[in-house]
């Protein structure tokens, strides 16, 4: 009888649980990058800082496109990069000094930091590069880490843009 009791009383708190709203049972959100910034070069750090830079992140659920403009050296370049945000691969292909190249890439969050972690392999060898992604206490800075691996040497480099 007591064990019934019991077990019947679990099923009333799982029913309890399960009738509750989801916003008050759910994991908090993610942060949301999703906004035009420009690269602050004075709050930035590390070598080949692109002389300007400017962002434009659309976000949701599941998917984030980044649109990069940055100029350097007198040269402007454009780069379109779409991530998996649920874990999945997510494939971005470029061309450079005539050749193909696909960056391959799984994002995964880590708290409010999401981790972008992609690998290619050009002219025989292969790279790996992660990057960190987070917003600033007021939200109006976004803080990308990178660091990379190249010829065995790491590389390191802290871009912070100013929401516009």
């Amino acid at each position: 009888m007591q064990r019934a009791a019991s077990r019947l009383c679990r099923l009333s708190l799982l029913a309890t649980i399960a009738t509750v709203p989801g916003s008050l049972r759910s994991t908090p959100a993610h942060p949301d990058f999703s906004g035009i910034w420009s690269l602050d070069v004075s709050k930035s750090e590390g070598s080949s800082l692109p002389t300007s830079a400017s962002l434009k992140v659309t976000q949701g659920d599941k998917l984030m496109t980044l649109e990069r403009t940055e100029s350097q050296n007198g040269a402007t370049g454009r780069v379109t990069d779409t991530y998996m945000l649920d874990g999945s691969p997510s494939k971005n292909t470029r061309t450079a000094f005539g050749t193909t190249i696909d960056f391959n890439s799984v994002a995964a969050w880590n708290e409010d930091t999401l981790v972008i972690t992609t690998s290619w392999t050009f002219d025989g060898r292969s790279f790996v590069a992660t990057d960190l992604y987070s917003l600033s206490g007021n939200k109006k800075l976004l803080i990308i880490a990178k660091q990379a691996l190249i010829n065995g040497v790491t590389l390191s480099m802290r871009q912070v843009y100013a929401k516009q």
